[in-house]
């Protein structure tokens, strides 16, 4: 039932889309020339071009016969030697550091220039990922090799600079050989009310997806996610590829709300061994088996040995409350030590995340012993994907999958013999919904696979046994949440909407005591599009004065000319160029910045629109709820 509904959003998606480009194109000429919509893409041309930069940049003379480089190129080899497989649904199951992401890229290239002069040629590469973070890193890999032209990088945080007229119009509807996008601005195309992101999805049609760090996806979505995969495939000769060295169990979910498929022969590389890659990292216990946790002071101190070593370290931790209440104590500890202390969360805005990430150059302070050991407080936001290679990572207790993704950012270029990654529970005051569900599943996994040890290499074998019984266990308990369940105005879900609709067909006989009219569709189209959002919100934006652009884009909505039904002009322009200096702030906290410290202004009345009192933005732990002790300068 879903895959018809599915046909009436694609069938819509090709209307609105066609419609509005028709209507922009006459009332601006000039658009056509920006489009690409009327033109085939020359994807031998591309592939050639990538070829030619693989080959000079990564050919058998870099770093000669290092197992590290042998493995990734033939995992990048044996991509390749794919292209020609059928349209379908594979995996490509590689430990952390294995090069993935010039490896699936290689095949989708590949594939689309096989197709070139076939009956179903494909139309785009769509690389999807869960975060801005490493979508911004893997869009600036590509156009390396594929040139800038033919990649548009489309998420909620690109810079001013970044945003003309050109990307502006091609984002609209994903007209472009290569883009980069997230997962939620991919599954908004498929389920969400907003006539903008609909007319993207029938671009989805026809091409290669590759869906990088799936083992991101939110839970609630996860049939979604299948029926649209599905679909596509079935429907459009769409082929996608599950990337991620966590592989979700996506193809073991309960049949009749949505499970995916793979083709036959769906893993790229089997037959491939990962030894080079995964015996690099030990993974270590160290959680308190006394029922007590591990204090920020206790941490501190354990620290104290292997940075004053030199080792590099990554602490991630599960809450924003962790990542401050660390930085101060870690700070303080060693502020006369040669120790650089970062701090990294989504307290930061996209902007102050990019530029303090990019301040890290690892590979230099290793040359350097002068420069000082780095030790990097963060949330989970740079597990997935972050090309960062620490000497000891550090993470507090949490789902098995986070901690497997932490220490991939461990000895991840495989410099050293081997490195550890310890597990610790760290005290916190509250989590976020679900974590406690998860670190009981993570522990009865580790508990299976550990045994009685302490210690146990994080080998392909070790890794693929733990995350299975991982996600064995929490889409077990977690079964439920994947229908997408709410309970207003009644109690049913988003897989019911989209299907029979039973839900309201008892309410229906309910209020009018009549059974409800015969129909063969029921859904609730609009219902289910209103309902859906890819991630829980919770959260308010607000504007940050990080650095002179910042501070200026502040003034500019406070300066901004009202019409005269109220709203302000050019808000569209102005919201685009302010999401790189945009916090998602907590309800909660939200409620003490705005009624205890008064830190919040509305840039004009009525506008609905806030931004922060610079002293509550701290220039290392960004939004703080006390106010720092001086007025935020940095200018970046």
């Amino acid at each position: 039932m879903l895959q018809h509904i599915l046909l009436e959003k694609f069938l819509y998606s090709c209307l609105i889309d066609a419609d509005r480009t028709d209507s922009a194109d006459f009332e601006h000429p000039s658009n056509r020339e920006c489009r690409m919509l009327r033109r085939p893409v020359d994807w031998s041309a591309l592939h050639e071009r990538f070829e030619t930069t693989y080959t000079e940049k990564y050919g058998d003379a870099y770093r000669g016969s290092d197992p590290v480089i042998v493995t990734r190129r033939a995992i990048s080899q044996a991509c390749l030697g794919r292209a020609g497989t059928p349209c379908g649904i594979y995996r490509l199951p590689v430990p952390t550091g294995g090069g993935k992401t010039l490896a699936c890229l290689r095949f989708a290239l590949a594939h689309a220039a096989k197709r070139q002069r076939s009956a179903s040629p494909v139309r785009h590469i769509i690389y999807v990922l869960p975060f801005t973070s490493i979508l911004v890193q893997n869009a600036s890999e590509a156009r390396k090799f594929i040139g800038p032209e033919n990649v548009l990088e489309h998420h909620a945080n690109l810079l001013p600079s970044q945003i003309d007229r050109r990307r502006l119009l091609l984002s609209e509807n994903w007209d472009a050989p290569v883009i980069f996008t997230t997962t939620v601005q991919f599954l908004n195309a498929f389920y969400s009310d907003s006539k903008e992101s609909q007319r993207r999805m029938h671009q989805a049609a026809s091409s290669v997806l590759i869906f990088d760090e799936a083992q991101a996806l939110p839970i609630k979505t996860l049939h979604l996610f299948n029926h649209a995969l599905m679909f596509l495939s079935r429907h459009t000769a769409t082929t996608s590829l599950i990337c991620t060295a966590t592989q979700p169990l996506l193809d073991e979910i309960a049949p009749d709300y949505g499970r995916l498929a793979f083709s036959p022969d769906a893993d790229l590389t089997a037959g491939i061994s990962f030894d080079a890659l995964s015996h690099r990292t030990r993974l270590i216990d160290r959680r308190r088996t006394d029922g007590g946790v591990w204090s920020c002071a206790e941490l501190g101190q354990a620290l104290e040995k292997p940075l004053a070593s030199r080792k590099h370290t990554l602490v991630v931790v599960n809450t924003r409350e962790q990542a401050h209440r660390l930085f101060d104590e870690c700070k303080r500890r060693f502020e006369k030590q040669a120790v650089k202390v970062v701090h990294l969360s989504n307290s930061l805005c996209p902007a102050h995340l990019r530029n303090t990430i990019g301040g890290f150059d690892l590979d230099a302070r290793r040359k350097n012993k002068k420069s000082g050991t780095l030790l990097c407080i963060s949330t989970s936001l740079v597990e997935a994907g972050v090309d960062l290679d620490f000497d000891l990572v550090i993470r507090d207790i949490a789902g098995l999958v986070s901690i497997i993704q932490a220490a991939g950012r461990c000895n991840r270029h495989g410099y050293r013999a081997i490195s550890d990654c310890w597990i610790i529970n760290l005290e916190r005051e509250h989590g976020r919904p679900g974590l406690d569900e998860e670190i009981a599943d993570a522990d009865r996994a580790l508990r299976e696979t550990m045994g009685t040890r302490k210690a146990i290499p994080l080998t392909a074998e070790n890794v693929a046994q733990a995350v299975r019984l991982y996600f064995k266990y929490h889409y077990h308990d977690q079964r439920a949440q994947m229908l997408y369940p709410f309970d207003k105005p009644y109690q049913t879900n988003l897989i019911d909407l989209l299907t029979e609709n039973g839900a309201a067909v008892e309410e229906f006989g309910r209020r009018g005591k009549t059974l409800a009219p015969e129909t063969r569709f029921r859904a609730a189209l609009a219902s289910a599009a209103q309902k859906f959002e890819a991630i829980d919100a919770g959260t308010r934006g607000v504007l940050v004065p990080y650095t002179e652009e910042g501070m200026r884009i502040i003034v500019d909505f406070c300066a901004a000319f009202r019409t005269p039904d109220g709203m302000i002009a050019d808000a569209g322009k102005l919201l685009a160029k302010a999401r790189p200096f945009t916090v998602n702030v907590y309800q909660n906290d939200w409620k003490t910045l705005a009624d205890e410290a008064h830190a919040l202004y509305e840039v004009q009345s009525g506008a609905g629109i806030y931004y922060l009192d610079e002293r509550h933005y701290h220039p290392e732990k960004g939004v703080t709820l006390e106010e720092t002790a001086s007025m935020f300068t940095h200018t970046g």
